[in-house]
């Protein structure tokens, strides 16, 4: 799921953002989490002499299939108190991506739940 989306994520963006996948994060002195996706801010370096930090994100993509509730109740709390403006959360096991600002996540548990995507496993060859 996660290089599978790394395609269609590009051609959208064009050149109005760069897409990570899998690559640090610096939240603060001692946080670089790796999220599954990560869209940032061009940069004429694409980060190669610091990771992006919380004022270069522009969306990050947490897919969980056995880690939901660390995603939930660890990662989209954290990247909500640095100001990382928007999180997606694709839940695998019930196909659903709760899409909402990460400060609804520190408010009321797992913000607003919107089916925007389905995704299959198992989907048939």
């Amino acid at each position: 799921m996660r290089l599978q989306l790394n395609k269609p994520l590009n051609k959208l963006v064009g050149l109005n953002a760069i897409v990570r996948a899998r690559n640090p994060i610096r939240l603060n002195g001692y946080s670089e989490p790796e999220p599954d996706v990560a869209l940032v801010k061009p940069r004429n370096d694409f980060y190669s002499r610091e990771h992006p930090g919380p004022g270069d994100v522009l969306l990050l993509i947490e897919v969980a299939d056995t880690s939901v509730e660390r995603d939930l109740e660890v990662k989209l709390p954290l990247y909500a108190r640095v100001g990382i403006p928007e999180a997606w959360f694709v839940d695998l096991p019930v196909e659903t991506i709760p899409v909402s600002p990460p400060q609804a996540s520190t408010n009321s548990g797992r913000g607003s739940l919107f089916i925007i995507a389905r995704y299959s496993a198992h989907r048939s060859q």
